[in-house]
């Protein structure tokens, strides 16, 4: 085992040298580690072969020193880990900073949705939304979408907006909206449909129980408010249209707009759409443009009705009622035009 350098095979490196010699009688390019006297370690390719002078076997062998390669190896193996170590540090970095992006994005994306399908002003969902859930709920069975619209209007309220402006209609409009959430918790969806119209989805096509909700709600707005000392009374008239199974709820939500025209001749009550409004609000702009004439044909004409006073046991007093004698309608009362 001893070479002329005076150093020794490895113990481990010796053994599989050996086999090699054993088995072909010779080895070449066997990475070993030698070890001198003095324990200094090297490493190097052998190369063996078994050589016969006369009836003698001698081993010669060579060796290359690759110690220097093999630490150079080493230490590019050591760098090229670190190397990787860094990229996958990077990669890390860059994943993260993607995955901050993406929920950046879909933040804004929910920003925006959200601002799409939200009043600004209160909060409450809008016509967009209203829109999105009626396509929704018109493509679904007869059966699913049993609901009820109320369609709620402030009387009056531009008067609001033109004296005080519209900061303090705003204001109105932001009170108003939480008292209409508090009423209908738990009992329908809010939308502010524009201005100061509001609307109501109701999962329920009792009248009664609509009924009743809408007194609440007409009397929870019903109101006297002090703003810049000037006191108004604030109203609601509300149109009330009752889901049916043959009927979209586009349709109740246009039930309901007519019931909230009539509403608002009276002002502070609620009306419940019926078959007969139809025929009277599709007449309305046609008795609009006849009215213009009405005077120059005499159509228009006075009524008295005489009061009596219980105290002289007397007619004292008349009142008067202008009636329209339409040449196709008939005799209409002043409550229609």
């Amino acid at each position: 085992t001893s070479v002329e350098l005076g150093m020794f095979i490895h113990d481990q490196n010796r053994v599989d040298t050996i086999r090699q010699l054993d088995e072909h009688s010779k080895f070449r390019n066997v990475e070993v580690e030698v070890r001198g006297k003095d324990d200094k370690r090297l490493i190097g390719l052998f190369n063996g072969d078994y050589i016969y002078i006369g009836q003698e076997k001698y081993l010669l062998t060579n060796m290359i020193d690759i110690t220097e390669i093999k630490k150079l190896e080493q230490e590019i193996r050591a760098y090229n880990m670190h190397l990787e170590q860094l990229v996958e540090n990077k990669v890390a970095e860059i994943r993260k900073a993607e995955q901050k992006i993406l929920e950046n994005e879909q933040s804004k994306q929910d920003e925006l949705r959200f601002a799409y399908l939200h009043d600004k002003l209160t909060g409450l969902m809008n016509r967009n939304a209203l829109r999105t859930l009626t396509n929704n709920l018109d493509n679904v069975s007869l059966i699913e979408r049993l609901n009820s619209v109320l369609l709620i209007n402030l009387d009056n309220f531009h008067i609001v907006n033109d004296v005080l402006g519209v900061s303090a209609g705003d204001r109105i409009i932001f009170d108003i909206s939480q008292k209409i959430q508090e009423v209908t918790q738990n009992v329908g969806s809010v939308y502010r449909n524009e201005g100061d119209e509001f609307i109501i989805l109701v999962d329920s096509i009792d009248p009664v129980a609509i009924n009743k909700l809408a007194k609440r709600l007409l009397l929870a707005i019903s109101e006297k408010v002090m703003i810049s000392n000037r006191l108004f009374l604030i109203t609601a008239s509300i149109g009330i249209g009752l889901g049916r199974p043959e009927q979209t709820i586009t349709q109740t939500i246009k039930n309901a707009d007519t019931a909230l025209y009539i509403a608002k001749k009276r002002k502070n009550t609620f009306v419940t759409f019926s078959a007969e409004m139809d025929k009277s609000r599709l007449r309305a702009p046609e008795l609009e443009e006849d009215l213009r004439l009405a005077l120059d044909e005499k159509q228009l004409e006075l009524n008295f009705q005489p009061i009596f006073n219980l105290k002289t046991q007397k007619f004292d007093q008349a009142e008067a009622l202008l009636r329209w004698n339409h040449p196709v309608y008939g005799q209409i009362s002043p409550g229609e035009f």
